[in-house]
């Protein structure tokens, strides 16, 4: 059976157009919404950052969110403040987000692609702001034995290349001032228009919202409103490898273990993988996701990850750390689930996606990151109702048969 809907969304009226630089808006009507949401999505992430520019992609976050202006010289953080918003964003491996959300009567998308623009800085500024990061830091990830993991960790067992191995949070490359060369360089070449999508959710009048921003009407579907990204690292023949580490602060053992699966790139795989990873989950024991930020957060919807963890005790040894991932998968692939356990995944993942249109903010995150990676908008959640569940078994099927990157964190040393 599948989940309740969290709230119906007017899809017939979601709009998308392009600006005259080339940046993507997509809109959406939402009846008696009594806020508006918007964001804009940059495809600037942890895997956009060269050697020496380990950790620009979060400042530029923080530097862009703090102190961008608008035309008049007011912060646009300030701006959507004093009108009854908030706003927040954040920097993932593929992406960077900065949404808002005010109250419906509010116009504040106007001026949100101005954080496209390098704002006007002083060293000090800089300086404050990697020490907001270094707190961050501490807090998040230094401070807990299992901070970030596992997508922190996992990247180490599945690739080689300096783009998706380096650490882009405990070993911050140093910054010399606002013009260090490495900082503009990573904002020059990725905070670009044809890199960039603005999404706004709320009850708005699309076209109004196309009109005000001067972008020209288009269909989701036609290639102007696809996305050019640089493709997602594929995993090297002489990986995945397993990896140990100690960490005498956890009472126990946690393990992590990701397989790439070798799906086409088609929206009905997508879906089904979810589904699969879901199925799997469902099973007790470990649990699964898609992607190393999840399903819904980036274009690593070929990588199945299952995590597990376990308290220390006497009669457990290495060997039998970490059976459970494998386990699992292999024995969903031996006795594929019957028809109702799919049915009951397949509503949770319904579930899961409708819950990203349960709020404004988290509406026009969705819908604009769903753009920048290449799929039209509001096709994701048809592409779960229209699932073919013979897939679903063929995704567990290609899961079995696939190689295994792992990282295990125990509390003692083996």
């Amino acid at each position: 059976m599948s989940a309740s809907p969290v709230r119906d969304v007017a899809v017939d009226r979601c709009v998308g157009g392009v600006t005259p630089t080339g940046l993507r808006v997509v809109a959406q009507h939402v009846p008696g919404s009594r806020c508006v949401g918007v964001t804009l999505v940059v495809g600037c992430g942890f895997v956009d950052e060269r050697v020496g520019q380990a950790g620009y992609a979060h400042l530029i976050e923080h530097l862009l969110h703090q102190w961008s202006t608008g035309p008049g010289g007011d912060f646009l953080d300030a701006q959507v403040h004093r009108r009854g918003g908030m706003s927040n964003s954040r920097t993932y491996r593929h992406h960077t987000e900065y949404t808002a959300v005010a109250p419906a009567s509010e116009v504040i998308w106007t001026s949100a692609s101005h954080r496209l623009v390098w704002p006007r800085l002083d060293d000090e500024a800089v300086a404050a702001e990697v020490r907001v990061i270094a707190r961050e830091v501490d807090e998040v990830t230094l401070d807990r034995p299992l901070g970030a993991f596992p997508w922190l960790q996992l990247p180490d067992a599945l690739f080689t290349s300096y783009r998706e191995t380096h650490d882009p949070f405990t070993k911050t490359a140093p910054v010399t001032g606002s013009e260090d060369g490495g900082l503009r360089e990573l904002f020059e070449r990725t905070y670009t228009p044809g890199r960039a999508v603005l999404a706004v959710v709320g009850a708005i009048e699309p076209d109004a919202v196309l009109a005000d921003l001067d972008a020209a009407r288009v269909e989701s579907t036609d290639a102007e409103l696809v996305a050019t990204r640089v493709p997602v690292d594929r995993c090297r023949s002489d990986l995945p490898r397993h990896l140990v580490r100690v960490d005498g602060r956890l009472p126990g053992t946690a393990r992590a273990e990701a397989r790439e699966l070798d799906l086409p790139r088609d929206i009905s795989w997508r879906a089904a993988a979810m589904v699969a990873a879901e199925v799997l989950s469902e099973q007790g024991g470990p649990t699964f996701s898609i992607g190393l930020f999840g399903p819904l957060r980036g274009p690593d919807c070929s990588l199945l990850v299952g995590t597990e963890l376990t308290p220390l005790s006497p009669v457990s040894t290495d060997r039998d750390r970490g059976v459970a991932v494998t386990s699992a998968v292999e024995r969903a692939a031996e006795h594929p689930p019957a028809y109702d356990e799919i049915e009951r995944a397949r509503g949770n993942v319904r579930f899961a996606i409708e819950s990203e249109f349960a709020g404004c903010a988290s509406h026009s995150a969705f819908l604009a990151r769903e753009q920048l990676f290449g799929y039209p908008p509001n096709t994701l959640l048809a592409a779960v109702d229209a699932l073919d569940l013979e897939q679903v078994v063929a995704v567990l099927s290609i899961a079995a048969n696939s190689d295994a990157g792992s990282v295990t964190i125990t509390g003692r040393a083996s």
